[in-house]
């Protein structure tokens, strides 16, 4: 549920009209079971952009040019709670050592060189759990319009909404499992592990890691412009075209209030990715533009039946594909209706369908599949075939009164 709500204002005889609106520009999550394969890219995740102010004008100039101006006062947030495990080569050779050293009989043959039997670890072993949350509570944005109608058949308009920089702030919470926590405890405790930790800095085995994390964050402008033909008394065609800069999602670089022991081992084999207190997801998402088609009938002179379709092209490149953003290229296909209850009272309804399913074959993601010893981050599902089908279906209902 995505409720709106907004008004406009135009005294008679004034070529001004003045409105404000309560919207979501951005709107977009989901919740996996816990068994369920996805869960390490996240298990739940919210995105969210909510513009609770947005004063408007419009002008009308004359019969034929109409242009609009606005500001934006939005709040935008990003959650997320994710299972963790990393399948590297590094676990695997700390698994067969394991099995080597006989870890399930309780012995350790090394000690007190070297103790590697405090908790089973291995590439597709839980590591922990994380979550995170953060926000921008004032986020601006402005937003420009124009409209020409030179004749009563044929309209044109195009709008352009600036993008916003962001410097989003919250909180993370990082869990371990009792495995992790202890297998990096027993090293710790051998001489070997002791000095190989202090040189490398690798995790103590802490159980549990929080703080305060912040994000930079730019919401991507956006333009958009088309056409309106009314083709017949009953029938209009419409053809719209937009553009949004999702280039600038190059990558989200999140940086931590402390020093942490998940970055401290990553730092190692990723330094282009982690410090020890700051993480680099590399995302690489591309700017796009996406063709729009749409047709009303006019049935009655109370009601309209439309149709339409979006063609949108995929903004995330083949190589950078995972299961947090599982959204290849897909049409996005809208029916919907309105009806004129009164000369005063307008409702309008609309249904939307959109299916994407994306194959990956192993090794082709570094954000998913890559089994190199150096893509530690994010790879949960290193050297795998992987499949994803996302569906989408959207249900609207607005409802407009005039006084």
């Amino acid at each position: 549920m995505a409720p709106s709500a907004g008004f406009s204002i135009n005294p008679p005889g004034s070529k001004l009209t003045f409105g404000n609106a309560f919207y979501l520009p951005l709107a977009a999550g989901f919740y996996r079971d816990k068994n369920d394969p996805g869960r390490y890219q996240p298990q739940a995740t919210a995105l969210q952009r909510t513009t609770y102010l947005a004063p408007t004008v419009g002008y009308k100039i004359n019969d034929e040019w109409s242009v609009g101006a606005g500001i934006h006062l939005s709040h935008m947030g990003i959650a997320a709670d994710q299972y963790m495990r990393a399948p590297n080569l590094l676990l695997g050779v700390a698994e067969i050592l394991q099995d080597a050293f006989n870890c399930e009989s309780g012995d350790e043959p090394l000690q007190p060189w070297l103790a590697l039997c405090g908790g089973n670890v291995g590439p597709w072993d839980d590591i922990g759990a994380l979550s995170i949350n953060v926000q921008e509570t004032l986020s601006p944005t402005y937003t420009l319009g124009v409209m020409w109608e030179p004749v009563d058949w044929f309209a044109w308009g195009a709008s352009y909404t600036s993008e916003a920089e962001m410097n989003m702030k919250g909180t993370f919470e990082i869990e371990y499992t009792d495995d992790w926590s202890g297998f990096w405890q027993s090293v710790n405790g051998s001489v070997l592990g002791a000095i190989t930790s202090a040189i490398l800095s690798l995790p103590s085995g802490a159980p549990r890691e929080a703080g305060n994390v912040s994000m930079d964050l730019v919401y991507p402008q956006h333009f958009q412009t088309g056409i309106s033909v009314d083709v017949h008394p009953k029938l209009t065609l419409n053809a719209d075209i937009g553009w949004t800069d999702y280039a600038q999602w190059d990558a989200f670089l999140f940086r931590f209030d402390r020093n942490l022991e998940f970055l401290n081992a990553a730092r190692i084999l990723s330094p282009d990715n982690a410090t020890p207190n700051t993480l680099k997801l590399p995302l690489g998402f591309k700017s796009q533009w996406n063709w729009a088609f749409g047709m009303e009938f006019h049935a009655s002179s109370r009601l309209d039946l439309r149709a339409g379709v979006e063609i949108r092209d995929s903004v995330i490149p083949d190589d950078q594909r995972s299961v947090m953003a599982p959204f290849g290229g897909a049409n996005l296909y809208s029916v919907g209706m309105g009806y004129k209850w009164d000369k005063n009272t307008e409702i309008d309804m609309n249904l939307s369908y959109l299916h994407s399913v994306e194959t990956i074959p192993a090794n082709t993601s570094c954000n998913l599949n890559c089994d190199n010893i150096t893509n530690i981050i994010y790879n949960p599902y290193a050297g795998l075939d992987v499949k994803t089908s996302l569906r989408v279906v959207m249900a609207g209902l607005s409802f407009r009164k005039r006084f």
